[in-house]
């Protein structure tokens, strides 16, 4: 029984428990029909913290799970300890995300603290096997990454788990690196990318009206706020700042609303986005070599 995720979903279902209560609890699942340890149970918090990013406070001597909103990934991950109908449904729904076939075994790994054994394939390189030290792990646009340290490179670093194409325990322990903070990997990220390679930038974007509309009911990044009137924009177009990382993904993003959003800075990113807006001017501009039809 994995104790991280049988505590999870214990105070997801019953809500608020105290530190005796949950103690009681795990006799059911003891094979001696002991209470839990309580130097177990504070193992397990901490541990449900860097593994899920799921935060159990205390108010009262009464512990709870502080449900974060604004993080569809902590959402899906969420969704798994339940016992619910509509969590069923959730945790179906997450069967869908690219790789989630390797959730228990990678979520296993990480709480056990053991090594695994991975082939991996990256869409535009060889295919290649390395052992991981699993860290931590993140959910984002319908893909699941896995983050360890890899023997191969040396260092830690990312993988998308639907390039993954074998992975076995190999039962051996690791030491969690002591600097290594679940929470702060993807602070700053959107998407798949995080570490200390990406460092986040003050961005500032104008947008038209409508699509500020939109970003107001959904922002970009959570750390984004709207420019005051002070700030405005010659033209009258709102405007939003944001601590982020310029990773890959946040550029894909940006350039989704086309010319309804203007990067104002930083001005590297600005002549990014100008590049981008050049090759697909380039690319759009030169006539095709055929006439193709398409099929009716």
């Amino acid at each position: 029984m994995n104790k991280v995720v049988w505590l999870a979903r214990l105070l997801y279902n019953r809500k608020r428990m105290t530190l005796a209560e949950i103690r009681e609890a795990w006799r059911d699942e003891d094979d001696h029909g002991l209470p839990m340890a309580a130097s177990t149970f504070y193992a397990n918090r901490r541990k449900l913290e860097y593994t899920y990013h799921l935060d159990m406070a205390c108010h009262g001597g009464m512990y709870e799970l502080v449900m974060p909103k604004n993080n569809r990934a902590q959402q899906l991950l969420h969704s798994l300890l339940a016992d619910t109908e509509a969590g069923n449904a959730e945790a179906h729904n997450l069967r869908s995300v690219a790789g989630s076939a390797w959730l228990p075994l990678v979520s296993e790994a990480i709480d056990q603290q053991v090594k695994l054994r991975m082939h991996y394939a990256p869409f535009d390189k060889p295919a290649y096997d390395t052992v991981l030290s699993p860290l931590t792990m993140r959910i984002s646009e319908g893909r699941f990454y896995l983050v360890g340290m890899s023997s191969r490179h040396g260092t830690i670093r990312n993988f998308a788990s639907d390039r993954i194409k074998q992975l076995t325990c190999l039962g051996e322990h690791f030491t969690r690196p002591a600097d290594f903070d679940a929470t702060t990997y993807f602070a700053h990220s959107i998407g798949g990318y995080g570490g200390n390679k990406w460092q986040a930038r003050t961005v500032r974007v104008a947008v038209t009206h409508r699509v500020a509309a939109y970003l107001r009911s959904k922002p970009l990044h959570h750390s984004q706020q709207e420019a005051g009137n002070e700030h405005a924009a010659v033209d009258g177009r709102p405007m939003f700042d944001m601590h982020v990382a310029l990773t890959p993904d946040f550029v894909s993003l940006l350039l989704s609303y086309g010319a309804e959003l203007e990067v104002l800075a930083p001005e590297s990113l600005r002549r990014l986005m100008l590049r981008k807006a050049h090759a697909l001017q380039t690319l759009y501009a030169t006539p095709h070599s055929t006439d193709a039809v398409l099929p009716a």
